[in-house]
């Protein structure tokens, strides 16, 4: 059973799968390179997303909507995001500075990449993978312009 998390479904999330809608545009929960975040969660994930330098929980915390989250909440979502491989953290004197480890782009990369890795036979789950973009014409022109060195953009 999903957890009763609502969080607005217009949000920087809009490339990792989402749970289902509710009344008034809300979401149970989503997943981000395969983990189950929840609405704090995704507004501290996009927080770091938007920021262009590593960000402390006093400035996380200060950039959040809503309701004023206590300093240790934050850090503990911080930690979640970290332990999940979400958020990468810097020691800056006594205290970490969080980033995101990627773009959603990237970060869910990584996790196929870590999924070839595991298996016992990469190249056939590679085929099979590609069969299957097969069914969606444009991934598959995506995929030739990638091949022959052009951007996917």
């Amino acid at each position: 059973m999903r957890p009763n998390v609502l969080v607005p479904a217009a949000s920087r999330l809009t490339n990792v799968a989402w749970g289902g809608q509710h009344a008034g545009g809300m979401t149970r929960s989503r997943i981000v390179a395969g983990h189950r975040i929840g609405a704090l969660e995704a507004q501290v994930l996009g927080c770091l997303w938007d920021a262009t330098e590593p960000l402390s929980v006093r400035d996380i915390a200060s950039k959040l909507k809503g309701r004023k989250r206590a300093y240790t909440t934050v850090m503990t979502v911080l930690t979640r995001l970290h332990g999940k491989g979400l958020a990468e953290r810097v020691l800056s004197g006594r205290a970490y500075l969080y980033r995101a480890s990627g773009t959603p782009a990237e970060i869910e990369a990584r996790r196929i990449q870590d999924l070839l890795a595991a298996s016992e036979d990469p190249k056939a789950v590679l085929a099979h993978f590609v069969e299957e973009l097969a069914k969606d014409p444009e991934l598959l022109r995506t995929l030739d312009r990638l091949r022959r060195g052009r951007s996917a953009r």
